[in-house]
């Protein structure tokens, strides 16, 4: 009988060779794993981030939305003659809110539709009108933004509808509160 030399374990090639290869596997099951984990957690973020990045849109499209709201009829309630000398010229009753408007935002986000903005005066005519407006966005009514405004309709005793505009305060977005600083 002629001896074999067999690996210092005293195993035949055939053995060690199959003891290497289950190794292999299992380094190989692990590296899938490890790249499934990271895999799962880009996923998560990316959903994560498409998300805030959606909300953040929307947010910024609602203040917007408010500001060109609150400028419109700011320049309405100054420029038109007929608002001279009146409290809150044109407004309406919508919903909740007695004196107000209606601004159609054209929103291309959501449900957003239109721009509410409620109106208040100091309630006495004078040669400077007084105004607050708010802004109020969503459904819910979310509010979005105030202002408060002087309009000047009146020099002496000579009628100049919207001669002056002071703008007291004017708020938008988160930092809005709700009510506005008074004029000085």
């Amino acid at each position: 009988m002629t001896s074999q030399k067999f690996g210092a374990a005293g195993l035949s090639p055939k053995l060690q060779q199959r003891g290497q290869s289950g190794f292999m596997l299992i380094a190989v099951l692990a590296l899938v794993g490890l790249v499934a984990i990271i895999g799962t957690a880009l996923v998560a973020m990316t959903i994560t981030a498409t998300r805030v990045s959606a909300q953040s849109t929307r947010e910024t499209e609602r203040v917007m939305q408010s500001d060109a709201a609150l400028e419109s009829i700011v320049s309405t309630l100054r420029r038109n003659p007929s608002a001279a000398q009146t409290d809150c010229y044109d407004s309406a009753t919508l919903g909740s809110h007695p004196k107000s408007y209606m601004y159609p935002s054209g929103a291309s986000v959501g449900e957003e539709g239109s721009v509410i903005v409620s109106c208040e005066t100091t309630g006495t005519f004078s040669a400077v009108r007084d105004i607050t407006l708010r802004a109020y966005t969503g459904s819910p009514e979310k509010l979005a933004g105030v202002a408060r405004v002087q309009i000047t309709d009146m020099i002496g005793s000579e009628v100049r509808p919207g001669i002056n505009l002071v703008v007291c305060d004017w708020q938008l977005g988160s930092a809005v509160r709700t009510s506005a600083a008074p004029c000085a």
